[in-house]
């Protein structure tokens, strides 16, 4: 799967009395909303390559000494993605819910946009991060919220060949110039970090074989979306386990973010959330509906606009111009630094 979008910023054409406040707007539009302070303005030297894989992106940054601020405004804006950060060479400290970390080479953290933190690069850094909706994220690890902000231990066991994994994609893509990851390479990431919390926990993440089922069948759905096959049916076929044995797993997952919901009106929510975020996207101005709904598995696009305007209250048209009249809104109230 070759990159939707590839670009690459730096801050050395950029005058030092502006490099703060242009890596600051740059991160957060381009990742999550955080503030940024130097030493001095002078000092800021950074770049970032990233690039786009429909649902995933995939980023490798180097800056200077510098202090990141995620502050609990900018974590109202979460925009709804979790990064698998590597840190590749350099010293930082993470400051999370009151404990303070060191962050060294190879330190690998699951980051979470809705939660609070400061982060201090002690050197100057090389990272690479790997985002992943966090609904795919919870679909295969329901109580991930246990494991993020806080450095893995990455000298023992399955998270070795997490981090190895890691450090050849990224190898290939800024050394090698190799792009093309398929969209299994990404789902084998959120496998590999789950099969490591299971080892780290002793497979006491999840409460019950029914629990671990059950996050099986959401990271299936979220994995097959687009698929306009996708139905209970053919995801008992595909895990090999009894349409009954579906439902009773489904019904009875009752932590999970499908309680009280049918499997099948599940996968219609999801669609139509992840359409919305689509919609709501400042690059989607000009796009097709119709051709939206197809690719998130809606063939039927009559059926589509029934669905959308039963789960948000308008239709799909009114929503897009909704969300980009609140954006063009905030894009012109004054800057506040």
């Amino acid at each position: 799967m070759l990159p939707d979008i590839m670009e690459r910023f730096d801050t050395i054409s950029v005058p030092p009395e502006r490099r703060v406040d242009y890596w600051c707007e740059l991160v957060s539009r381009m990742t999550s909303p955080v503030s940024f302070m130097p030493e001095s303005d002078s000092d800021v030297q950074c770049t970032l390559m990233r690039g786009v894989y429909e649902r995933f992106t995939f980023s490798h940054a180097v800056t200077s000494e510098i202090k990141v601020f995620r502050s609990k405004e900018h974590a109202r804006q979460a925009r709804g993605f979790n990064y698998l950060y590597l840190q590749l060479e350099g010293t930082g400290e993470l400051v999370c819910q009151g404990q303070s970390v060191k962050t060294l080479k190879n330190s690998l953290i699951l980051f979470d946009e809705s939660t609070p933190y400061r982060f201090k690069a002690l050197s100057p850094i090389r990272t690479m991060a790997i985002g992943i909706p966090s609904s795919l994220v919870a679909a295969r690890l329901p109580g991930y919220r246990d494991i993020v902000m806080r450095p893995l231990d990455t000298n023992t066991g399955i998270i070795q060949i997490l981090q190895s994994s890691l450090r050849a994609m990224n190898a290939l893509f800024v050394e090698q110039d190799v792009r093309n990851f398929p969209h299994a390479v990404f789902m084998s990431l959120i496998e590999l970090l789950a099969a490591s919390v299971d080892e780290v926990t002793d497979g006491q993440t999840d409460s019950s074989t029914i629990a671990r089922w059950a996050g099986k069948i959401r990271a299936y759905v979220e994995a097959h979306l687009d698929d306009p096959d996708l139905s209970p049916a053919s995801i008992s076929r595909d895990l090999g386990i009894s349409a009954r044995y579906l439902r009773l797993i489904f019904a009875d997952s009752n932590k999970d973010p499908g309680q009280g919901e049918t499997l099948r009106r599940y996968i219609l929510r999801r669609r139509l959330e992840e359409c919305a975020t689509r919609l709501a996207d400042e690059k989607f101005r000009c796009g097709s509906i119709t051709e939206l709904a197809h690719s998130w598995g809606f063939s039927d696009s009559s059926y589509f606009a029934r669905r959308f305007i039963e789960q948000f209250g308008v239709t799909p048209r009114a929503f897009r111009v909704a969300k980009q009249a609140r954006q063009e809104e905030a894009a012109e109230m004054p800057s506040r630094h």
